[in-house]
């Protein structure tokens, strides 16, 4: 699974996550997000995970979050992101 490419455009944040997951192979290519939502749709320490894996990955510079649709999106350049981030630098918007 291709993270930047499956977040390209606007995913909620419980599809992002379950993108995150399958990214990291913690949900199986036969698990789908249907069979999966208990795990973001209730408190457990799987979901919760992926949820503040996105939170820090925005705060990183590496995800876009639209808290007011609850949604996230890769952000682009993470080149520039890498970069910034080895000199102690925020990132240039």
């Amino acid at each position: 699974m291709d993270l930047p490419n499956e977040l390209a455009d606007w995913v909620d944040s419980d599809g992002a996550a379950y993108l995150l997951g399958r990214t990291l192979g913690i949900f199986a290519e036969d698990q789908d997000f249907s069979s999966m939502k208990w795990a973001f749709w209730t408190a457990n320490p799987v979901g919760d995970a992926l949820h503040e894996s996105l939170l820090q990955l925005t705060a990183a510079g590496i995800l876009e979050r639209d808290e007011d649709e609850d949604r996230f999106r890769w952000a682009g350049d993470t080149a520039q992101v890498l970069e910034a981030a080895r000199w102690g630098r925020p990132r240039l918007t």
